[in-house]
């Protein structure tokens, strides 16, 4: 998924950040040419080629800001520690590349053609979910992108929905304005990828709840930064006191409906990859509640290091640590 919360500082590479030069004004306007005429053009390809031009298309961002790819490498050999993983998480920026490219291949390829493409793991908890009559949380991660499994459930007879957070024109520097098209096409995309306008944040559970009780399979990433949701609960992430929301958990307990834990992920054989787990029942037990959290962190935890290059989130770790974590990050 579009990492929509995010904010406009980092979409923009290091250098770019950091000064207000022609230079700043250059980079920019070719990101725009990248993302607007390059991906296009990468998506006319078969999806295996595309998708491993997308990876090319990665890797040349990486070589042109190096500082990136330095950050994330910090930050995953504090975490992983493994040098052969570390390695692997560095290669982050060319999954992130191909779900960029996902946009254009959800436009202009029908859905037949990429489902060839996608493996399911799983799929009979969904199922059994759907045999219920009952909606669910689909607890995901920014991981390997998913953009597609919107289409993907609705293949299946069922009605996904997603929570966005709205980006406002005002939230971008004057010189960056022009990056409020990229964002407003992202959330186009998806909201034709879901077939219904996503919900917004900031408007309670009230609203997720009455969609979940509706049949509804929400998507919810569990990796929102503290600072841009609501209440969130402490936690141990890679060994660190750190913080997650808890609106996924409040939401399945009152909608009386299951969590199902999902990830994403693009495959060395450029095919992706649809993991469910388990369903998860919860009560309004506070004790339950918050055991489930801390299992599904773990789930979370796991999976990163199983497939470090998958997460879009290397080079700022830091914001789900408590302050007293993010010493010398």
């Amino acid at each position: 998924m579009p990492i929509f919360f995010i904010a406009v500082e980092d979409f923009l590479p290091i250098t770019c950040r950091e000064t207000d030069s022609w230079l700043a004004v250059m980079w920019n306007l070719l990101s725009l040419l990248d993302y607007f005429l390059l991906l296009p053009l990468l998506s006319l390809f078969p999806v295996p080629l595309a998708y491993q031009l997308g990876r090319l298309r990665g890797r040349l961002h990486a070589w042109w800001n190096p500082d990136r790819t330095a950050a994330a490498g910090q930050y995953a050999e504090r975490l992983l520690g493994d040098p052969q993983k570390v390695a692997v998480a560095k290669r982050y920026q060319e999954v992130l590349s191909c779900d960029e490219l996902d946009a254009y291949l959800f436009l202009f390829k029908p859905f037949r053609q990429v489902a060839k493409f996608i493996h399911v793991e799983g799929a009979e908890y969904l199922q059994e979910v759907k045999r219920l009559g009952k909606g669910a949380i689909l607890l995901g991660a920014h991981l390997g992108g998913g953009l597609f499994i919107n289409p993907f459930l609705r293949s299946l007879g069922l009605t996904p929905q997603l929570i966005m957070r709205p980006v406002m024109k005002e939230e971008f520097p004057h010189l960056f304005s022009a990056l409020h098209l990229y964002f407003r096409f992202r959330s186009w995309c998806v909201t034709r990828a879901v077939g219904a306008p996503p919900l917004l944040s900031g408007r309670g559970v009230a609203e997720a709840v009455e969609a979940v009780r509706q049949g509804t399979f929400l998507w919810i990433a569990l990796d929102v930064p503290p600072y841009l949701t609501g209440k969130t609960m402490q936690t141990e992430f890679f060994g660190h006191p750190a913080r997650f929301p808890c609106g996924p958990f409040i939401i399945a307990a009152r909608a009386e409906a299951p969590i199902v834990p999902f990830f994403s992920s693009l495959d060395a054989n450029n095919q992706r990859t649809f993991r469910f787990l388990q369903p998860i029942w919860l009560t309004a037990d506070p004790h339950e509640m918050e055991e489930t959290f801390h299992e599904c962190v773990r789930l979370l935890e796991k999976e990163i290091r199983t497939r470090p290059e998958q997460w879009f989130f290397w080079e700022g770790p830091w914001i789900f640590f408590e302050p007293s974590s993010q010493d010398g990050r």
